[in-house]
């Protein structure tokens, strides 16, 4: 367990050392300040325009990172060689997978916080008050960022299945090729009814049972619902946090199942 948390650690050094680093997370927060003179199309809308669009922003601030940063951070090992100093030491190679997992997690939870922050002081400028205000209104809604950060709990719970992806294809594949393959998958497992409704049939059993594996990523947006001041118990995030599991877990086996057979060199 301390060999995998001082990789975590080493991975989260790696990727907060990259300055693509500090370029998306200055553009990311700079969209979320953006967002807010950004609705002149929104019909009387626009509150809940400046909040949709900033929760999405947080969510592809936090999916870009994850891509550019754990498909970098995992091919650099192989790339300058530095996996035969990891390996000469006592360490397992499912030690390894897991280490890098975690620090792009880590890495993740970073970045979701700081622009989390953003979000909250954005709407507190334009707005001139706090986001953890009680709604007005007889239903006594509760407070907007108590809603919003339930939502960005699940946008990390699906985001950690992104993770894992990544770690899995950047063993299989070039650093590109698994970017691209875990973009898809992201934006597949977001289609409406989730992969298998749409899928052609003439796509026949083989194409239906591989989108079937597709992670049905809707399950993890409910900027609507926390919007309109009616978010998520406690019980949704559970069974969010249960399914992100799972996922994680049946990605990041075979993950170790590759490396193990992989010929380090």
């Amino acid at each position: 367990m301390i060999r995998t948390l001082s990789i975590a650690l080493s991975t989260f050094r790696d990727c907060t050392r990259d300055a693509v680093f500090y370029v998306a997370l200055a553009v990311f927060s700079g969209l979320i300040f953006l967002t807010g003179q950004l609705t002149c199309f929104g019909l009387g809308r626009e509150g809940e325009m400046v909040r949709e669009m900033g929760l999405a922003t947080i969510t592809m601030g936090g999916l870009f990172l994850v891509l550019v940063s754990g498909t970098g951070t995992v091919a650099a090992e192989f790339r300058t060689g530095s996996i035969l100093t990891v390996m000469s030491k006592p360490v397992r190679r499912n030690e390894l997978v897991l280490g890098k997992f975690l620090g792009i997690m880590l890495t993740l939870a970073v970045v979701t916080v700081i622009l989390t922050a953003m979000f909250f002081c954005m709407l507190w400028l334009r707005e001139g008050h706090s986001p953890f205000l009680r709604g007005e209104g007889p239903d006594g809604l509760e407070p907007f960022a108590f809603g919003a950060m339930k939502a960005v709990l699940l946008i990390v719970f699906e985001l950690s299945m992104v993770a894992a992806l990544v770690v899995f294809t950047t063993l299989l594949t070039s650093r590109p090729a698994a970017a691209v393959i875990s973009f898809a998958a992201f934006t597949l497992g977001h289609l409406s009814g989730g992969p298998a409704a749409w899928l052609p049939v003439q796509a026949g059993w083989a194409g239906r049972v591989a989108a079937s594996l597709l992670p049905k990523l809707e399950f993890f947006r409910v900027t609507q619902i926390v919007i309109e001041g009616h978010p998520p118990g406690w019980g949704y995030l559970l069974l969010g946090l249960a399914y992100a599991a799972t996922g994680t877990a049946i990605l990041l086996l075979p993950a170790i199942l590759v490396l193990k057979r992989r010929e380090i060199r």
